[in-house]
């Protein structure tokens, strides 16, 4: 008997699950769960790729930092509305990397570093960061380092991790697809013990790169995961000389899908020391913040000056008409105000009441949550 079928002998079961699909006959579908709407599903894996200094990393931490939140966005795309625990293993970056990242971050979501207590940061520079090694079975062996995180995961709670990236942690052949996919189930392995997603970022071959795919290596990378989202720049943006120019823009586009269509992409720029997407106008996610925030606000002055604000849009009293004249939101339209409004109440930091004015009649008002109009107070 050979060396390698002792071993498949000696190789314990996995559990062998037969289901009938007599057992759903009247029962509700499960709906599929999202950590990122259409990108990472509870119990997936998700591959980030994209070249050298794109911002891969900080495109990770922007979203721990928004699951940490809770009810926030990344790059547009909404968030489950309860705090996510994450945890970020991030080879390249320094604990210095990491605070900058994050003090630029916070400043875009108008945040605390006190707020960040369900975001765990790595930094493994200069570290031995494999996760696993492979024998001649092309099965992944963990490391110990594998069991460091499987143990932190653990110990927070946490239902994403970021593994930054493959080239440090994966300690194969990245052309081999049985170590590939073995590497993968591997990581998978966490994904389903804590009940959320895994993603792993990785850089493109020059054939990737090339042709505007973003693979690197053997196709078992794309194909083992559920979803591929790839970092690119904008195509158009070249010089005279036909060479790609260094600029802010980014391209952030859906590869693939398992679960929905792909082809999606958002486009992105960097700001602030953060990546906004650009909306129309040539206005950012950034800008989209600063707005509702001024709204908020001068709602807010509006009740302090006596001034009861209807919720209707056109009505003379209506948010968008007694804002629309002032200084602060001048360059923002009437739909702008109003699809600001619109997004406050929905994040609940602005509220509708009903009140009766002076002739007795009930009208709807919003204002902060966290004010009262005058005779509110009194009811």
């Amino acid at each position: 008997m050979s060396t390698r079928t002792a071993r498949n002998v000696q190789q314990k079961a996995s559990p062998f699950l037969v289901i009938k699909p007599t057992k759903w006959q009247d029962q509700p579908i499960p709906e599929r769960r999202w950590l990122v709407k259409n990108i990472l599903a509870h119990g997936s894996i998700t591959l980030l790729t994209g070249d050298g200094g794109l911002g891969k990393s900080l495109l990770m931490q922007q979203l721990m930092t928004g699951l940490a939140l809770g009810g926030q966005h990344w790059v547009g795309i909404e968030l489950p509305p309860d705090p996510i625990v994450s945890l970020g293993i991030f080879c390249e970056d320094t604990e210095d990397d990491l605070w900058r990242n994050q003090f630029a971050i916070n400043r875009a979501y108008d945040a605390e570093m006190h707020h960040m207590e369900a975001v765990n940061l790595v930094p493994r520079v200069g570290q031995d960061n494999v996760l696993a090694f492979f024998g001649r079975d092309d099965q992944a062996a963990p490391t110990a380092f594998y069991e460091q995180v499987t143990h932190k995961i653990r110990e927070t709670g946490a239902q994403l991790v970021v593994v930054d990236t493959a080239a440090d942690t994966f300690g194969g052949n990245e052309n081999y697809r049985s170590q590939v996919r073995s590497f993968i189930n591997l990581l998978r392995r966490w994904a389903m013990e804590m009940d959320g997603g895994v993603i792993i970022t990785a850089h493109p071959s020059n054939f990737g790169l090339s042709q505007g795919t973003g693979i690197s290596g053997s196709t078992a990378w794309n194909n083992s995961v559920r979803s591929r989202i790839y970092l690119t720049k904008p195509k158009d943006d070249v010089d005279d000389f036909g060479e790609q120019e260094d600029t802010n823009e980014r391209i952030l586009k859906l590869m693939k899908n398992n679960y929905g269509p792909s082809g999606d992409q958002i486009r992105l720029r960097w700001e602030h020391g953060i990546f906004a997407p650009a909306t129309r106008g040539g206005s950012t996610m950034m800008d989209t913040l600063a707005l509702d925030a001024t709204v908020e606000r001068e709602i807010g002055k509006l009740i302090v000056d006596g001034v009861r604000v209807l919720a209707f849009d056109r009505a003379q009293r209506g948010c968008a008409k007694l804002l629309a004249g002032k200084a602060a939101v001048k360059g923002w339209s009437l739909g702008d105000i109003v699809a600001s409004k619109e997004r406050l109440l929905e994040k609940g930091k602005l509220v509708r009441v009903d009140l009766k004015n002076q002739y007795r009649h009930t009208e709807t008002l919003i204002r902060p949550y966290d004010m009262r109009y005058p005779d509110e107070v009194k009811e």
